[in-house]
Formats: C-alpha cells, structure tokens, sequence
C-alpha cells in the first residue's frame, strides 16, 4: 500500500474531478494521461519533484521504456524550460489545456474553453507551439500511449488510494468559507493532488 502513496505525493499526477451536487462535492480521483506525459518528459529533464525513486517499480519501468528518450528535443526544451522557473504547479497547469486527440497531443482550439493565453508568459522562452510539436513527436514515437496502458491497474489502485483520503474531506467546508457561489453547479473542478 506504501508504494501506491507514493506515486500519490511524489507524481504530482493525480487529478480529481470534482462536481457539485446539492450543495455537496463527489470528488473522483483520476490518473490523467496529459499530466503523466508531462511529468515523465520534466522527470526526464531532470525535475526533481517528479523523480518516483521511492517506488521502484515504477521508476524501472519508466526508465527502461523512455531510456532512449532522454535526449529528446521535448526534454531538452524542459531543461530550458527548468532553468526559467517552471516545474511543480506549472507542469500541472499547462497539461490540463491540452488536449489528446486521435494518438495526439494538441494545443486547444480557438473555439474551446482551455487557453494557454494565460500561460504563455510564464512558458517563455519556448513557444506553446513548438513545445507541443516535440510533445507531440515524443508521445507518438515513445509509445507513450502504450505505457500508460499497460500501468493502468497501478494507477487505478492509486486512484482509489487517494479515493480513501479525498472521502474524508468536507467538500461543502469549501462553499461555507468562499460563499455559495464559489462553485458553478454546471462545470466540473478539478483539484491538483500533489
């Protein structure tokens, strides 16, 4: 069980979809494939928030599946990226506006709700586009897709590890103290588990 809390607090990849129902939040912990690719492309970049060395399975797994990507022009532009301040919430922020569609990942549309408006600055010195392109390379000729697949139970026993802790939280506590409008009945929250 040690392990699985691990990949919890050390991946930074658990993201919980949160709706509100009758004043009453149901979070639903839930691996996100965009926020792993990025966290294995800045584990890679040498991020040290994202290293997993406490569960070794999995860091084996990664390492002998991306070892001949380590020197991928995605990773290169992470360590660009490292060096101006971005990792921890940043990653996290910037792959919950992308989108996986058809084996690839793309920047959002004109017409969609997601942006990276707000993001671009923070993501200098490397355009959005440019860094989705080698993104985009690197989850196609990684076989990133499969990688997830295939850890698919691992991450569904996480899922309902932190499942276990996100039940005991008072979800309405956070309505009480923001107001009752803090929440839109309509949209679904996420919340960043990190």
């Amino acid at each position: 069980m040690h392990k699985y809390t691990s990949v919890f607090f050390f991946f930074l990849i658990a993201v919980a979809t949160v709706r509100a129902e009758e004043a009453t939040l149901i979070p639903t912990p839930q691996i996100d494939e965009r926020i792993e690719l990025l966290g294995i492309v800045f584990r890679l970049a040498g991020a040290e928030e994202y290293q997993c060395t406490s569960f070794k399975e999995y860091d084996d797994a990664i390492n002998m599946h991306f070892a001949d990507f380590k020197n991928h022009a995605v990773v290169q532009q992470a360590k660009i990226l490292r060096r101006n301040g971005i990792g921890h919430d940043a990653v996290i922020a910037y792959g919950i506006h992308l989108s996986i569609e058809d084996g690839h990942v793309v920047l959002p549309d004109k017409n969609s709700n997601k942006t990276l408006d707000v993001l671009t600055a923070r993501w200098s010195p490397v355009p959005p586009s440019l860094f989705i392109k080698a993104l985009d390379h690197f989850y196609v000729k990684s076989r990133f897709h499969d990688f997830f697949t295939n850890h698919r139970e691992m991450y569904r026993k996480t899922e309902e590890r932190v499942q276990s802790i996100t039940d005991k939280v008072d979800y309405a506590w956070f309505s009480r103290f923001y107001g009752k409008d803090y929440l839109d009945s309509n949209r679904a929250r996420r919340i960043t588990f990190g």
